[in-house]
């Protein structure tokens, strides 16, 4: 009887069969595993457009504003949309910070969310990940500061990107 743990006497036809079936076992874990970093690519480069859209028409800027995301009420005191997040600071002090779940529920930042946010250092506009941890997870931010020196950060929660690509 042949042995499993010896493969020198298996016959040709076994070999070639356990062979293949493992080249294409590899292959498939590398052409999936490229698939998925390829979808989340593409997932992350849409909800970039969002939160740069978003920070431009909360910014009043004329090139980026088009039409109100869903959810926004145009005058800056609201989330850009469901699964957003809008947080602003002015004179030392948040005027809104809050996050709205994709229930449509609003959040309040905590203490500790609204420093990391602050904390956010980089070009203008240039969305980056960050995870604010609680109920909230990752979001995907940009940020930028009006003309009256108000800082603005609007983000979109990374969730659905998460949950799509696992």
């Amino acid at each position: 009887m042949p042995s499993l743990i010896r493969p020198a006497r298996w016959s040709l036809q076994r070999r070639l069969i356990v062979g293949i079936v493992v080249l294409l076992a590899v292959v498939s874990v590398v052409v999936g595993g490229a698939s998925a970093l390829v979808l989340r690519q593409n997932l992350l480069t849409r909800l970039d457009q969002q939160v740069v859209t978003s920070v431009g028409f909360l910014n009043g800027d004329s090139q980026d504003a088009g039409t109100p995301p869903n959810g926004s009420t145009g005058d800056g005191t609201r989330p850009p949309r469901f699964g957003g997040l809008f947080f602003t600071w002015a004179d030392g002090h948040a005027i809104v910070a809050e996050a709205v779940g994709e229930d449509g529920v609003s959040v309040a930042l905590t203490n500790a969310q609204q420093k990391t946010l602050l904390s956010l250092s980089g070009p203008d506009r240039v969305p980056v990940s960050v995870d604010l941890g609680g109920s909230l997870g990752a979001y995907r931010v940009a940020t930028t500061t009006r003309r009256d020196g108000t800082r603005v950060v609007v983000g979109q929660s990374l969730a659905e990107v998460n949950t799509t690509t696992t």
